[in-house]
């Protein structure tokens, strides 16, 4: 998997992470845009006659750290010095369910009387994420298509009010992620103009504990191995739940939310796992427990 993702980022085509909800398609989406370093310069306006559009947006152009922030300016100063732009990180846009037909254009403020760039002008020389791709208020087909040009050729164009279009800059790593399955949401046509589609399933075992050993650490648990192999061979295993990178995390989560409302510290056992499992899969009774009624019964049990 690492070895497709380095080819899909060196090459710049955009990428298609698909696979069952909970496997950590866009916590790896987004450390895909964190993995892009250096700063760029944005320009705070573009004015196309008389009209201004917005491209500069506080939350999507974190400014860099102070030294990468000073090594850029003397290496982009000039003379007379250009206001109009800002040095920043490079930006991540990351879009969902809630992304529309109207958002990917320019949108028209009243109030400042100035159009506001779409997501992907504000994501150039970054990552641009649509997540949940197929639960937007467009098909999944429609949206592609709006992008193939502009992917093909680097260049996007822009439509302002009157029907004046006019031509800017497309360079944006396109990452789309969905739970669906990839022949089901788009055809063979679209699925090929594809750069890179890359499945993202369950963890190994030894994933598996590895992460929830980090995640023990980071949420500040003990970590206990056979409380750990009770999660895998019972509660897993039992329930016939994969393993996917986001349960250690919801877990563990669980975990610390129930010891906090008793007053006590979060400690890893059995009891606690199975208190968290039934909270996070909505089971009155852990697959462990319910194996083990009709063994009783069977063994003259209670």
């Amino acid at each position: 998997m690492r070895e497709q993702l380095g080819a899909a980022l060196y090459s710049g085509r955009a990428l298609l992470l698909y696979g069952p909800p909970g496997s950590g398609k866009t916590t790896l989406a987004r450390k895909l845009g964190r993995l892009r370093q250096g700063v760029i310069a944005v320009p705070y306006a573009v004015v196309v006659g008389q009209h201004i559009i917005d491209v500069y947006d506080a939350a999507l152009h974190p400014p860099p750290s102070p030294l990468l922030a000073l090594q850029a300016r003397h290496a982009l100063e000039r003379p007379s010095g250009d206001l109009r732009w800002t040095i920043c990180q490079r930006p991540l846009v990351a879009l969902g369910a809630e992304l529309s037909e109207d958002m990917l254009d320019l949108r028209f403020d009243a109030h400042s009387g100035c159009h506001q760039a779409p997501p992907h002008v504000k994501a150039n020389n970054g990552v641009f994420i649509i997540d949940d791709l197929g639960r937007q208020r467009m098909a999944a087909g429609d949206l592609l298509n709006r992008y193939i040009q502009p992917l093909d050729s680097g260049l996007d164009q822009l439509s302002l009010q009157g029907g004046h279009k006019f031509t800017v800059p497309f360079d944006v790593t396109l990452v789309l992620i969905t739970n669906l399955a990839p022949a089901a949401l788009l055809d063979a046509s679209a699925l090929r103009r594809l750069g890179y589609k890359i499945h993202i399933g369950p963890l190994s075992e030894a994933g598996y504990r590895q992460l929830f050993r980090r995640q023990c650490r980071v949420a500040g648990i003990g970590y206990d191995d056979t409380a750990l192999r009770y999660l895998i061979t019972e509660l897993h295993g039992g329930a016939g739940q994969p393993l996917l990178a986001s349960h250690p995390r919801e877990i563990l989560g669980r975990i610390a939310d129930f010891a906090g409302f008793a007053g006590a510290a979060p400690r890893l056992t059995p009891a606690t796992l199975e208190q968290a499992w039934i909270s996070l899969f909505a089971t009155c009774t852990p697959p462990a427990a319910a194996a083990r009624a009709p063994r009783a019964l069977e063994e003259g049990g209670p």
